[in-house]
């Protein structure tokens, strides 16, 4: 797991948008695959021949969206960063992880094209893995102040 950095834009770009996973170069602006995966600099992607859409630092990290997301949950003060890669998994365009105080948290956007049935099935998921006889350590969905 990678260590949250400050809410501050800045601090984001630099401890993070640092270099290319393929090349190792230092990165202005990253190219993501249409799942929002990382998929590296412009110059790999092209070789790679990899379809992908290239963010700016502030695409990636999305400050704003993040803030007035977890606004919404009462959330103000708080530190925010990419989940590390796994073997699995790469970082994406849409998920960051956040430490509010002792709490840590797990964010994922989902766009308003997002059909509404996809996030309840999610968290349906989510909650069954939760569940008893064999709990596992799941993220758990969180209400907003509006109760969704």
């Amino acid at each position: 797991m990678s260590a949250p950095v400050p809410h501050d834009p800045e601090s984001q770009r630099r401890s993070q948008l640092q270099e290319c996973p393929l090349c190792g170069r230092m990165l202005d602006v990253v190219v993501v695959n249409p799942a929002g995966e990382l998929i590296g600099c412009e110059d790999c992607a092209r070789k790679g021949a990899y379809v992908g859409e290239v963010l700016s630092a502030d695409e990636w990290f999305a400050p704003a969206a993040v803030a007035e997301a977890l606004g919404q949950y009462g959330i103000t003060s708080f530190s925010v960063g990419k989940p590390a890669p796994t073997a699995a998994q790469r970082p994406r365009a849409h998920y960051w992880e956040v430490v509010a105080g002792p709490h840590h948290y797990f964010l994922k956007r989902f766009y308003d094209w997002y059909p509404s049935a996809a996030i309840r099935h999610l968290h349906g998921v989510l909650s069954h893995l939760a569940a008893p006889p064999v709990p596992l350590p799941v993220p758990q969905p969180v209400p907003a102040s509006t109760g969704e």
